[in-house]
This record gives C-alpha cells, sequence and structure tokens, in this order.
C-alpha cells in the first residue's frame, strides 16, 4: 500500500493529510510536500530506521479466590457480598397468541373499562401479516393499561404497518393518561 500511496498527488493538502494519516504511515520515515502544484508524500532519506514502538501490554485479570469463599473475611463496609443488591424478581412473559387468535381478539367487543381506548387498526391485509403479532402484544398492553409498556415501543417508521402501529400506540398512551 505504501507504493501506491506513494506515486499520487493530492490537489489540497488536507487530502494528501488524510490519505497519509488513512494509510498510518510513520511522521518519522514520510512527509507531505508540494510538488508540481500538487501535494505528494515523499519518503524521508534517513539511513537509520524509525525506532519501533513498544508493544502494548496485556493485562490479564486472574481470580484467586471465588466470591463465596471470601465471605465475611472483609470489613463490613467494603464486603462484596453485603454490598450486593436483591435478587432481581422475574416478571411472567406475556403469553403469545397465533395470528389468527389474535385477529379474533381484536375484533371481540371490548371490555367497559376500556371504553376510551382507541379501536385497533385492521390488519386483515396480506401485507399487515408480519405485524399482527406485534399489534396484538400493543392491545393487551393498552387493555391492561400498561402505558410504560407502550411507551417503550419503538418503531421504524418506514412502512405503512410500522406508522399505524406507531398511530395507534401515541392514541393509546394519549387515552391513558400519558
Amino acid at each position: 500500500m505504501t507504493a501506491s500511496i506513494l506515486t499520487k498527488t493530492w490537489t489540497n493538502k488536507a487530502s494528501a493529510q488524510k490519505a497519509f494519516s488513512r494509510a498510518g504511515l510513520d511522521k518519522a520515515s514520510f512527509t507531505i510536500a508540494e510538488c508540481n502544484g500538487e501535494f505528494c508524500i515523499l519518503e524521508n532519506e534517513t539511513e537509520e530506521p524509525a525506532p519501533a514502538k513498544p508493544a502494548k501490554r496485556e493485562h490479564k485479570v486472574t481470580a484467586s479466590a471465588n466470591l463465596t469463599e471470601l465471605a465475611g473475611s472483609f470489613p463490613a463496609a467494603i464486603d462484596p457480598l453485603a454490598q450486593m443488591p436483591a435478587p432481581v424478581k422475574i416478571i411472567e412473559p406475556i403469553p403469545t397468541l397465533s395470528p389468527d387468535e389474535a385477529l379474533a381478539k381484536l375484533r371481540a367487543p371490548r371490555p367497559e373499562n376500556a371504553t376510551n381506548l382507541p379501536t385497533p387498526p385492521d390488519f386483515s391485509k396480506p401485507s399487515h401479516a408480519p405485524y399482527r403479532k406485534r399489534l396484538a402484544a400493543m392491545v393487551a398492553m393498552a387493555e391492561a393499561g400498561d402505558d410504560v409498556g407502550l411507551a417503550a415501543l419503538t418503531f421504524k417508521v418506514e412502512r405503512s404497518s410500522q406508522k399505524i402501529m406507531a398511530r395507534y400506540r401515541d392514541a393509546c398512551l394519549k387515552a391513558l393518561g400519558r
């Protein structure tokens, strides 16, 4: 690569400097000079090779003992086991429905406590098929009143289905008072 970059010329110095840095050339061995109104990279005439950079040290972290073996051997203020947070409660996932069940649920009468929610969009066309499961999950969250879950949903608004779902999410959040 060095030979090919030495034969090129650039109309401005900034372009030559950019090529110089991208090629990873050593500043001690090469310079940028003006050649016939254009800029080129020239090799310095030195008999001594440039000193090699020292190799980077790799630090390896090794565990000499297990934390449970060290329990109680530290003062209470710095005991790693005493400072560990409480275990996190695992939330059960929402059961998934087949696309046909999801459509049936969408067409079913709405519960009385959800009268202020907007009517879900009709995704019965084949072009909406990839998004039916996600819409069913959104409807379930809206009916459960999960405004945090609805607000966490993001969409790449590139297709009409995604635009419709984003509008439905925003309307549900507005109806839920968020």
